[in-house]
């Protein structure tokens, strides 16, 4: 059998056992997909697990920076991107509003284009982070304070293709 295939085979098992609760052994399954070197794409799955897994034990503090270790390791990757994003909205669970709305903005200026761009506003980078902490409170049930944040669409430009014609007012 390939490693590339038992390791996404174990990634998945530990996926299955930490959906049990069973935190010591997706750590265990984890780490054995890990020692077969896997693939970037499924060694930083395998790490944004272990982040999972501090959080399940209840260790949000531990989550937060293995998300960020992941964050740093795998920015091209999905799941980097899928990290700096947990670790935000973990750092608005902890109450820790400065320190979330770092990791927005971080997040903006490395995903501009990024897979939770829909949820944040285009025009102000603030007004983006300050709707996405909206968001994060909505997510978790937190109260809300504050108008309803409004959330801009915006067509997607191929990359590459340039800024566009110029607006005009309607």
């Amino acid at each position: 059998p390939e490693p590339r295939a038992d390791a996404a085979k174990l990634i998945e098992q530990a996926r299955a056992e930490l959906g049990h609760k069973q935190v010591e052994s997706a750590r265990e399954t984890i780490d054995a997909a890990l020692a077969l070197k896997p693939e970037p794409r499924l060694r930083g799955e395998a790490l944004s697990l272990r982040a999972e897994c501090a959080l399940v034990d209840g260790d949000q503090g531990a989550a937060v920076e293995a998300y960020l270790r992941v964050a740093r390791a795998f920015a091209e990757l999905p799941a980097g991107e899928n990290a700096l994003f947990a670790a935000a909205r973990l750092e608005a669970d902890r109450q820790r509003s400065a320190a979330a709305a770092q990791l927005l903005e971080r997040y903006l200026e490395r995903y501009p284009h990024g897979r939770f761009e829909r949820h944040l506003d285009p025009v102000t980078p603030r007004a983006g982070v300050a709707g996405a902490m909206d968001l994060v409170e909505d997510h978790q049930g937190a109260p809300r304070q504050g108008p309803p944040p409004v959330h801009h669409r915006r067509r997607r430009r191929p990359r590459g293709a340039g800024p566009g014609p110029p607006r005009t007012s309607r």
